[in-house]
C-alpha cells in the first residue's frame, strides 16, 4: 500500500498541474482598478480623430510609471507603443485619464496624446506593466490578437465609441463594453460623470458567463 504521505503529494501535484494547464488555456486580464474604459477610433468625416479614456475604479490613486498602452492590428503580432507613462502621470481613485490622437479636439483637454492611428474595423489596445504583464485590455470588430479578452466587443464606427459598463469587467470585451452613440471623453480633471450603469440583464448574462470561464478553468 502507497504511503499517505505520498498519496498526498501526488493529489496536491495532480491538482498543481491541473491549475497549471487550465491557467495556459485561458488568459485573463489583472487589473481590478486601472481599466479601459472608453474608446473612439474615429470621428464622422475624421478617421483621425481618436481618444483613449482610463478609469481607476479602486480606492486608491494610481501612479502610471512603468506602464505602457500598447495597439495591435486586428490580426497584429507585435506591439505599436502609443504612449510610455511618466512618474508625472498618476490617476485618482474615481478618476479618469484622457488620451487624444495629436492634431485632435475631442472637446476635452488631453492628459496626454499620441501619434499611432486606431484602425476602425478591428484593433486591440493593452494597458502593460513593465515586464509586459497586461494589466487590461481590449479587441473590438475583427480584433483575433491577444488583446482580446473572450469575444471581441463589434467596431463602433465612424462618430461612436465603445464605453465600459459600471464596475464591470467579465474578461470579455463583448460584455463590458457597449456601443455609445454619443461619446464622452473625460481627462483628470472631470469628476462629475460616471460609467454607464449596467442594466440587471447585462449582471445576469455576466453572471453566467463567468460561472462557465470558472467552469472550463477548473476542467
Amino acid at each position: 500500500m502507497f504511503d499517505v504521505r505520498i498519496c498526498s503529494a501526488i493529489a496536491v501535484f495532480a491538482v498543481c498541474t491541473g491549475l497549471v494547464m487550465a491557467s495556459s488555456r485561458t488568459v485573463y486580464a489583472v487589473s481590478d482598478a486601472l481599466l479601459l474604459n472608453e474608446v473612439q477610433t474615429a470621428a464622422v468625416g475624421d478617421a483621425g480623430s481618436e481618444f483613449i479614456e482610463l478609469y481607476n475604479a479602486g480606492s486608491s490613486e494610481i501612479a502610471l510609471d512603468d506602464i505602457r498602452l500598447a495597439y495591435r492590428s486586428a490580426a497584429g503580432e507585435h506591439d505599436t507603443t502609443l504612449y510610455s507613462f511618466t512618474e508625472h502621470d498618476v490617476i485618482a481613485s474615481q478618476g479618469y485619464f484622457l488620451l487624444v490622437h495629436s492634431g485632435k479636439n475631442v472637446g476635452r483637454t488631453p492628459d496626454a496624446i499620441f501619434a499611432a492611428g486606431l484602425a476602425n474595423s478591428g484593433g486591440g489596445l493593452a494597458l502593460r506593466a513593465g515586464d509586459n504583464l497586461i494589466l487590461d485590455s481590449l479587441g473590438w470588430g475583427t480584433a483575433e490578437n491577444i488583446f482580446v479578452e473572450g469575444t471581441a466587443v463589434a467596431a463602433p464606427g465612424a462618430g461612436r465609441s465603445l464605453e465600459r459598463l459600471t464596475a464591470l469587467d467579465t474578461d470579455s470585451n463583448a460584455i463590458d463594453f457597449v456601443i455609445q452613440d454619443s461619446p464622452n471623453p473625460r481627462n483628470s480633471g472631470d469628476t462629475s460623470a460616471v460609467p454607464i450603469p449596467p442594466t440587471f440583464f447585462t449582471f445576469a448574462v455576466s453572471a453566467l458567463v463567468l460561472g462557465m470561464s470558472r467552469m472550463r478553468f477548473l476542467h
